[in-house]
């Protein structure tokens, strides 16, 4: 599971960075700032650690797959210290989520 205090200190540290930008003026720059303080650098490295993705995913899979592991671990550890099980249950999510978009693009179907 999620260190949470640790998630939780990181963000109270930076309260007054997000509390300087107004969400309902312009949602963008809200964006935009948010994404400036989140760490530069992809995690998706970290899958190669522990993992090894299956010779059925295409490279395109991989990168989705990547992408989404890399981008719910900067939301849920912005510190980047993450174990083998959190990375597991984030890859886990990332692959089903990957599984669902492929059924529903074959299938013409826009949700799951």
């Amino acid at each position: 599971m999620m260190n949470k205090n640790k998630t939780l200190e990181y963000y109270n540290k930076n309260a007054d960075n997000f509390a300087k930008t107004k969400i309902d003026v312009n949602f963008y720059e809200t964006q935009k700032h948010f994404q400036e303080l989140l760490p530069e650098h992809g995690y998706g490295d970290l899958i190669d650690k522990y993992f090894k993705l299956g010779s059925t995913l295409n490279q395109r899979d991989v990168m989705a797959v990547r992408k989404t592991v890399s981008g719910l671990i900067k939301i849920l550890y912005p510190n980047g210290e993450v174990n083998k099980e959190e990375v597991e249950e984030i890859l886990r999510y990332a692959l089903e989520g990957r599984r669902c978009v492929k059924e529903n693009w074959w299938y013409g179907i826009l949700c799951c």
